[in-house]
């Protein structure tokens, strides 16, 4: 109960929309036990990667998103992956998803729960802000 109320607390002044936010975990927490384990990323892992090669491209990653999503803000995301992935080659690498899951991990227990997923939602926002700013700049 204190995380769920700490995450609330989180969201509420990180200006993060708690709703969404817990809806991008659900999806990710398949069987609903309020844990994201390494086997639950992995399958959402498979999940993007439509002609199964290795990579995301940015029309495979366009493809996941709600129809009306700015541009711009698909484009800023897919940088921010692209780059943390290690290379900024113009597609994410599935290389990007242990990447991820160690920052999204904020206690380095080998799982995601919501309050690690609050806890670590504002530097990935932060970052796919910035790359949404350098876009508008461009």
């Amino acid at each position: 109960m204190k995380v769920l109320i700490l995450s609330c607390l989180l969201a509420a002044v990180l200006g993060i929309d708690y709703d969404e936010a817990k809806r991008g975990f659900d999806s990710l927490d398949l069987n609903g036990d309020g844990v994201v384990l390494p086997e639950e990323w992995l399958t959402a892992r498979a999940k993007i990667d439509a002609n199964k090669d290795g990579n995301v491209t940015i029309e495979e990653y366009t493809a996941l998103h709600q129809p009306g999503t700015p541009e711009i803000v698909i484009q800023g995301n897919f940088n921010y992956y692209d780059k943390l992935d290690g290379a900024d080659d113009g597609v994410i690498s599935l290389s990007l998803f242990p990447v991820l899951f160690d920052i999204l991990d904020a206690d380095n227990d080998g799982e995601i729960t919501l309050g690690d997923w609050f806890t670590t939602l504002p530097q990935v926002n932060d970052g796919i802000e910035n790359e949404i700013v350098a876009l508008y700049a461009a």
